[in-house]
């Protein structure tokens, strides 16, 4: 009786590793295709090494992550009774380049197909309502899709990165282009937008390397944050006259952009609009704009000539920094400030007049503005900068007014032809390195002097005469070097000079009273 149970047990084991058998030679046999038709659900763990992927026909959706980081998976087909791709569906499926799709769906939810980066080419169903944002993000080998009618949003970095993607066709629903929904297609050269299109989101263009012509519809009202940054090659732009804004790097580096008329509807443009739009010659200012903002022309070393409209209040940093062939410069009577470096590396600019209600010049307004021969600074003007006319090698004269009271450090150094001037302004201080390296032989310095700082008149070589409207044993000499590497020179005071005061200039200097 053992003896037969045993038996009938070894028998059981032997069919039962017969049929495991017969089943692992009909996987090998199926390489790596697999069709689930026969199962409810598909699941990562289903297809986790497989290439080819069918869908079976009683899946409504593709869950959210379903084949999140599958690397296996080349080739999928959906079919007709899928209405939804969810959320990092197929994110990162590196290796996927043949999609069948429903004809049925109508939503492609977020990140659905985003760094799919060997998919070349999709057709999307018109049942298609929804595409979500980042849905083909990074797939950086697609070369054609089409967007369905039905799209009214082309969402957020919809095609972001979309390196390939040579040609689109925006339907006419479309009201809205998000941020970054076509930022990066760098090889993306036409798109024509249709006349619904009333919103262009943030940086929607940007990157858009090879990008030559594209509209602006005349129902947008904002150019926003660097919606065409980095558009190496747009060499043309039309701004409709419902624009009333432009946002901050909107042009930035367009080095193609020649020409640009800027409509009397706008009434700001943002920092850096138009920074290193190197071939920028032409443009024309809106009438109704209050500020030139922080960076607008900054290196547009092409542009020559342009008028600042007298509604403008400030011009703010960097404004026209390293306009290299910018010539001459009138500022309007509204403006009462200049910032930082406003015009600093122009070295082609030669006059610049008008100024007259500024109160205060900033920083290094004209350092570098080395064919700079004439300026008149204003009668209200209380502050010139730090550096402000460093290394403006052909300035010779710069008529200062009473107003001033405060000059900057290293405000004349560099100034070569620089011989003669007369403070009569109300200014307390010379600050360090104010005459550095300059050419000066004859100063007049005011009563109002209380302070001459360290180095303030370092490597004067040609200074000859220095004469004081004040008792000169009065003044703060904050310093052992401030006349370092000057030669002898003649000091004229009303009173007779200290021993310990003369131990501040050159030896051999000679001292008189007047």
């Amino acid at each position: 009786m053992i003896l037969s149970v045993k038996l009938i047990l070894l028998l059981i084991s032997i069919l039962i590793l017969i049929f495991l058998i017969i089943v692992a030679i009909k996987l090998i046999n199926k390489k790596n295709s697999i069709n689930i038709s026969s199962v409810p659900i598909v699941t990562t763990s289903t297809v986790a090494t497989t290439s080819t992927v069918v869908i079976p026909n009683n899946i409504v959706e593709i869950k959210d992550k379903e084949f999140f980081n599958n690397t296996k998976l080349t080739n999928i087909i959906i079919p007709d009774t899928v209405t939804t791709i969810g959320n990092n569906a197929f994110f990162g499926c590196v290796n996927l380049k043949n999609i069948t799709l429903s004809k049925n769906i109508t939503s492609i939810n977020k990140n659905a197909f985003h760094s799919c980066s060997m998919l070349q080419n999709i057709i999307l169903p018109d049942s298609v309502m929804v595409l979500d944002d980042n849905a083909f993000s990074n797939c950086s080998n697609l070369t054609t899709i089409n967007i369905p009618n039905n799209i009214t949003s082309i969402s957020s970095g919809l095609f972001e990165n979309c390196s390939r993607l040579n040609n689109i066709t925006i339907p006419n629903n479309v009201t809205t282009i998000n941020k970054n929904a076509f930022n990066g297609c760098s090889v993306l050269q036409n798109i024509i937008l249709p006349d619904s299109v009333m919103v262009l989101d943030d940086n929607a263009f940007s990157n858009c390397s090879n990008l030559t012509t594209i509209n602006i519809p005349n129902n947008i009202t904002s150019i926003s944050s660097g919606l065409f940054e980095n558009c190496s090659s747009l060499s043309n732009i039309t701004i409709p006259n419902n624009v009333n804004s432009i946002k901050n790097d909107a042009f930035n580096n367009c080095m193609s952009l020649q020409n640009i008329n800027i409509p009397n509807t706008v009434n700001t443009i943002g920092d850096n609009a138009f920074s290193n739009c190197f071939n920028l010659n032409t443009i024309n200012l809106s009438e109704n704009l209050t500020n030139i903002s922080s960076g607008l022309f900054k290196n547009c070393s092409s542009l020559s000539n342009i008028i600042i409209p007298d509604s403008v209040i400030n011009i703010n940093n960097n404004a026209f920094y390293g306009c290299s062939m910018l010539q001459n410069i009138i500022i309007p009577d509204n403006v009462n400030t200049v910032g930082d470096s406003v015009f600093m590396n122009c070295n082609g600019l030669s006059s610049v007049s008008g100024s007259k209600n500024v109160t205060t010049m900033g920083n290094n307004v004209f350092d570098g503005c080395t064919s700079l021969t004439f300026i008149v600074i204003g009668s209200n003007t209380t502050r010139l900068g730090d550096y402000i006319f460093n290394n403006c090698k052909k300035l010779n004269n710069i008529p200062l007014p009473k107003s001033v009271t405060h000059i900057g450090i290293g405000a004349f150094m560099g100034c070569t032809l620089l011989n003669n001037m007369i403070l009569i302004a109300n200014v307390n201080i010379i600050n360090s390195m104010l005459f550095k390296n300059s050419g000066m032989t004859n100063i007049i310095l005011p009563a109002s002097i209380t302070d001459i700082d360290d180095l303030a008149f370092e490597n004067c070589t040609k200074l000859d005469t220095i004469l004081f409207k004040s008792d000169i044993n009065l003044i703060n000499f904050n310093g052992k070097l401030i006349f370092k590497g000057c030669p002898p020179m003649t000091i004229i005071s009303p009173v007779s000079v200290s021993n310990t005061t003369k131990l501040v200039f050159p030896p051999n200097s000679i001292f008189t009273i007047q």
